[in-house]
C-alpha cells in the first residue's frame, strides 16, 4: 500500500462503517500516512431532514447513533458540494472550518456537453408554444407519499396551480408524482415518465420534448444546502429551467419563482409574448453560459474537465507524518 496519499469515503454512516473506519482505516492511515477524506453532498442529520422525506428514518439515532458526527471527526478532510452545507456541519457538529473543502458538482462534458442543440430546441418551441411542456424531474423523496407531514412537501404550494392549469400546460413528471396528482396521471391529464439511467439520461431527457423544467423546493435549511445540479443539467441540455427562489437556484439564474403565479409570469414571457422566441433563445444561451464561462460563482465554469485540477490537488496531498512505534 506504499504511495497511497488519500482514501475518500462517501456518505458513510452507521455503526459498521464507523467500526471499519476507527478500527482499520484510521490506524492504517497513521501507520502509512495517507489522508482520510469524507465526501458528503447532503444533510444526514435526522432532526434536519424533512418529515415528508421517505429516507428520513434511515438516519434515526436509534439506528445509527451519532455515527455521522463520529466519522466526520475521525476524518482529516471533509469535502462538501456547497458553502451552505459546510456551514451546516460546522455549526451542527462544532467542526473547524479548515477541515472543509467546498467542491461544487461539476458536469462531465463528455457525458452531457454535446447534448444541446439550440436550433432543434427552437423548432420544438415553435411547435409547442401554444401548450408548452412543463416538466418536474425529481425522486419520490420530495413528496409526502406516506402522509408523514400532513401532505406538506416540496410541491404542496404548487398543487392547486397545477390542477388549475392542466388545460393550459402539458405537465410531465419524471421520476415521481405528488400523491395529490395521482388521479390526474391515471386519467391521462398529467404525464408520468420513469426516470432514466445515468448513461441514457441526456438522450432521454431531450427525447421527452421538455420546454421548461420547474424545480420547486420548500425554503428550508435542508434544501438550501442542496446542490444546483438540476440547473446545471438542464442548462447543459439547452432546456430553460426555473427554480424555487432560494439560494439553491437564485444565485445562478433570474428564472426563479415563489409560487404558481410567478411561474405563470415566467411562461407568459417565455411563450406567449410577441418577442418570446428571442427571449426563449436568450435564456438558453444565458443559462448555458453559466456552465461554459468563468464567473464569480466558479472561476472555470462547471465542466468537470475544466476543473480537474481541483481533484488532482486533493488526490496529490503529501502523506502525513507516519507514526512509528520504537
Amino acid at each position: 500500500m506504499d504511495g497511497i496519499k488519500l482514501v475518500r469515503i462517501q456518505r458513510w454512516f452507521g455503526h459498521e462503517k464507523y467500526s471499519f473506519l476507527s478500527e482499520f482505516l484510521k490506524p492504517l492511515s497513521e501507520k502509512i500516512g495517507f489522508t482520510i477524506c469524507y465526501e458528503i453532498d447532503d444533510v444526514l442529520v435526522y432532526d434536519d431532514i424533512p418529515k415528508y422525506n421517505i429516507a428520513k428514518e434511515t438516519f434515526h439515532p436509534d439506528r445509527i447513533g451519532n455515527t455521522v458526527k463520529d466519522i466526520m471527526e475521525l476524518c482529516d478532510i471533509i469535502t462538501v458540494s456547497t458553502v451552505e452545507l459546510k456551514q451546516f456541519y460546522m455549526r451542527k457538529f462544532n467542526l473547524p472550518e479548515n477541515k472543509f473543502i467546498v467542491i461544487p458538482n461539476y458536469l462531465p462534458r463528455w457525458w452531457i456537453g454535446d447534448s444541446m442543440n439550440i436550433d432543434r430546441q427552437m423548432q420544438q418551441f415553435k411547435a409547442q408554444r401554444n401548450k408548452p411542456t412543463l416538466a418536474f424531474c425529481c425522486s419520490s423523496n420530495h413528496f409526502d407519499l406516506k402522509n408523514l407531514n400532513d401532505g406538506i412537501d416540496d410541491f404542496t404550494h404548487l398543487i392547486p396551480w397545477i390542477i388549475k392549469n392542466i388545460k393550459k400546460y402539458n405537465f410531465a413528471f419524471v421520476g415521481g408524482v405528488p400523491l395529490q396528482l395521482h388521479q390526474y396521471v391515471k386519467s391521462g391529464e398529467i404525464q408520468y415518465q420513469p426516470p432514466s439511467d445515468i448513461f441514457n439520461y441526456p438522450r432521454e431527457m431531450k427525447a421527452r420534448k421538455i420546454d421548461l423544467l420547474c424545480a420547486p423546493l420548500i425554503d428550508s435549511e435542508f434544501n438550501r444546502c442542496k446542490s444546483n445540479i438540476k440547473f446545471l443539467e438542464f442548462s447543459a441540455l439547452g432546456i430553460p429551467m426555473c427554480g424555487q427562489n432560494i439560494s439553491t437556484y437564485n444565485k445562478y439564474t433570474k428564472m426563479v419563482f415563489n409560487n404558481g403565479n410567478d411561474i405563470d409570469q415566467l411562461t407568459e414571457r417565455l411563450f406567449f409574448k410577441s418577442d418570446s422566441e428571442d427571449f426563449y433563445r436568450n435564456v438558453i444561451v444565458e443559462q448555458r453560459n453559466i456552465i461554459e464561462s468563468p464567473s464569480v460563482l466558479s472561476k472555470n465554469g462547471y465542466w468537470l474537465e475544466k476543473n480537474i485540477s481541483t481533484y488532482h490537488s486533493l488526490y496529490s496531498l503529501q502523506q502525513k507524518t507516519v507514526k512509528v512505534d520504537i
